[in-house]
């Protein structure tokens, strides 16, 4: 099964829109009530909307076809604002990947990955990362089969009224940023022992000090 990967073109918005829609509700459609999905699609995926990010140079929409039927699409941005931090390297955010239900499993998120990784190759970006529903385990697992891990960031993503989290994954692609990573895993590794330790150490305290205090109320008491 061949599977095409190519730009979307500005008189595809009817299209770009309908199944952006689709594979969105598809997706989250039992994590929020009906109201809130409906408004969410109108909101963000009207051909308005869609018409600006096409015209904007630092976001690339790709659809995938098969037989030149769409079956799939990738968005792509360099864009910083949800996670500032990132702006010390090159960066590419990965803001989806999404594929009509009846075309999964036959490859072609890969395809669309795959896409995504050469052109962040080719163009020498530093680290590229994505938002992912924090309970989204499917998402979180494709995701980590081509090296994604958990940044330890997350941002808020309400669907309308429906407060939802989402979970910053990112992959550095240069060493200067996997030395930013392990120092980073290294110093909240501290971080989490010295809470566990100091909580051990409290406990203990608070323990010695019951024992102290029920001997001593022992001795003292009238009884």
């Amino acid at each position: 099964m061949h599977i095409e990967v190519r730009r979307i073109e500005k008189n595809e918005l009817a299209q770009l829109s309908t199944i952006a829609k689709k594979t969105f509700f598809n997706t989250f459609v039992n994590t929020c009530t009906a109201e809130d999905m409906n408004g969410f699609l109108e909101e963000n995926y009207n051909e308005e909307k869609l018409l600006s990010e096409l015209n904007n140079s630092s976001y690339h929409y790709f659809f995938a076809t098969i037989n030149n039927e769409v079956v799939g699409y990738l968005l792509f941005a360099e864009e910083y604002k949800h996670l500032s931090i990132l702006q010390q390297w090159k960066a590419l955010e990965l803001k989806g990947i999404y594929v009509l239900q009846q075309y999964q499993g036959k490859g072609v998120a890969q395809a669309l990955m795959n896409f995504y990784i050469d052109f962040v190759t080719k163009n020498n970006y530093e680290v590229v990362w994505i938002g992912v529903w924090k309970h989204n385990e499917k998402a979180k697992a494709f995701y980590a089969k081509y090296g994604f891990i958990d940044s330890g960031y997350t941002h808020d993503f309400p669907i309308g009224n429906t407060p939802q989290t989402d979970v910053w994954l990112w992959k550095f692609l240069t060493e200067k940023g996997n030395i930013f990573w392990r120092k980073s895993a290294s110093s909240t590794a501290s971080i989490s022992t010295f809470v566990v330790d100091s909580w051990n150490a409290l406990r203990t305290s608070l323990l010695s000090y019951c024992l102290v205090w029920s001997a001593v109320y022992s001795l003292t008491a009238p009884w």
